[in-house]
């Protein structure tokens, strides 16, 4: 409080009697002329000055006492927002680990739990969105007992040009995405996916996921043949309706070094007849081929096999309307196996 005074009301009046000082040598504004001599009114002068120094000095000491005590104040605070910001950063360790286990978890579940027929049907309708969208390429999804099969042919003539497959835990992590009908349009009336949407996730899950490159380690090198080798297998399976699938290596003579594939399968010529023949194929593949393969993105490497098939006169087996009559009798297999009041279900004896 006194020095609030002293800063306040002294300092600013010592101020204001030496500026009337020195503008009033004579000592005639205060009468101090007539009653102090000329020496009186020096020493009067000076004592001022002093003590204008001493209440400056101690108002400077009071002030750098009180900055002190702020910065004090303010490293504390620092300390102690650091020591908030260790803790906070100490919690975001162990939820990001608890995060990881939570992953975990769910990518089990993920991989473990089987796709409803319903949930396969809700991922049909986001591949039909896609043929609305592409306007070259007609898609026509397939259910299937380990996912679903998604066959791409052309609006122009019907051929088959590309085949991707989406097994059941590939389907449920494509259905964890906004529902196909969320898209919206930007200002010149073209269709906006959402990162987060059914068809967003289907373009990344098949059409877009890449192989696995051949390094140049012996692990890299055997895990992408072995992913060329499982993705040719389902593409022969689905596109070519193959049944005894065979891949073997070949190897260079006299040494273990592998050469190539030699891939061979059968096929129904008319599956819907029970005493249909059945045709074999064979394909020799050498390793700068099989290589080709891989990296590839799954919209590339169906294309590239249709392409490669093909010009070895090696045609694919499935045609448009196939799909079409498959479509209908998975249908009609599932109502008729939900349908509640079929005689069996009907029949059975009440428990």
């Amino acid at each position: 409080m006194i020095i609030w005074l002293v800063k306040r009301l002294l300092l600013p009046l010592i101020g204001i009697i030496l500026a009337y000082q020195a503008n009033d040598p004579d000592g005639e504004l205060f009468g101090l002329n007539r009653k102090f001599g000329k020496r009186t009114r020096m020493v009067t002068f000076l004592t001022i000055a002093v003590l204008a120094v001493i209440f400056q000095g101690v108002i400077d000491y009071n002030d750098e006492c009180e900055s002190n005590e702020e910065i004090a104040a303010r490293q504390q605070r620092i300390g102690q927002l650091e020591e908030e910001i260790r803790e906070a950063r100490r919690e975001l360790s162990v939820a990001n680990s608890n995060l990881v286990i939570q992953s975990c978890s769910i990518g089990s579940l993920v991989y473990n739990i089987a796709t409803s027929f319903e949930g396969k049907r809700r991922f049909s309708r986001c591949i039909d969105a896609l043929a609305f969208i592409d306007a070259k390429i007609d898609y026509k999804p397939l259910i299937c007992d380990d996912g679903v099969a998604v066959f791409g042919f052309s609006k122009c003539d019907d051929q088959l040009q590309s085949f991707y497959f989406y097994a059941n835990s590939e389907v449920n992590e494509v259905l964890s995405g906004l529902p196909v009908g969320n898209e919206t349009l930007d200002e010149k009336g073209r269709l906006v996916i959402q990162r987060d949407s059914e068809l967003a996730l289907a373009l990344d899950k098949a059409f877009e996921r890449a192989l696995p490159r051949i390094g140049a380690d012996v692990v890299s090198r055997h895990f992408a043949l072995e992913s060329v080798a499982e993705k040719m297998r389902i593409f022969f399976r689905y596109a070519y309706r193959a049944r005894q699938y065979k891949q073997s290596n070949l190897l260079h003579k006299g040494s273990n070094d592998l050469a190539g594939w030699y891939i061979t399968f059968s096929y129904d010529v008319s599956p819907r007849n029970p005493q249909s023949t059945s045709r074999y194929v064979e394909l020799d593949m050498p390793l700068s081929d099989v290589e080709h393969f891989a990296g590839l993105t799954m919209r590339e490497f169906s294309e590239r096999l249709l392409a490669y098939c093909r010009g070895r006169k090696i045609e694919p087996k499935v045609r448009l309307e196939d799909i079409a009559i498959l479509q209908r009798r998975e249908k009609n297999a599932e109502d008729e196996r939900t349908f509640p009041y079929s005689p069996k279900r009907l029949t059975s004896p009440i428990r």
